[in-house]
């Protein structure tokens, strides 16, 4: 699928879509989720819910600056590590 950009300066062409990539995570680290998985499910639950609430869901939208809330797995970053490692880009 080729998507065209327009702007004054320049014109640009997409030669590669990848799948959707989350941004702004909420994360736990490892240890602590194979510790606690309940409450890390639970917290992730409870975060989706109050988002997706009519009464409180647009203050916490406004909040985060989010229109949505998704679950999110460490291999849906997978095209960002090959990228970085395609690149050879040396990560601080």
């Amino acid at each position: 699928m080729d998507r065209f950009v327009k702007n004054s300066k320049s014109h640009a062409r997409s030669i590669w879509v990848s799948e959707p990539i989350p941004n702004d995570p909420f994360v736990v680290r490892q240890d602590f989720y194979d510790s606690y998985p309940r409450i890390s499910h639970d917290l992730m639950f409870a975060l989706i819910e109050i988002n997706d609430d009519p009464k409180d869901g647009a203050r916490f939208k406004k909040l985060l600056s989010a229109s949505s809330l998704m679950f999110a797995t460490s291999q849906q970053y997978e095209p960002v590590r090959e990228m970085v490692k395609e690149l050879d880009l040396k990560l601080q």
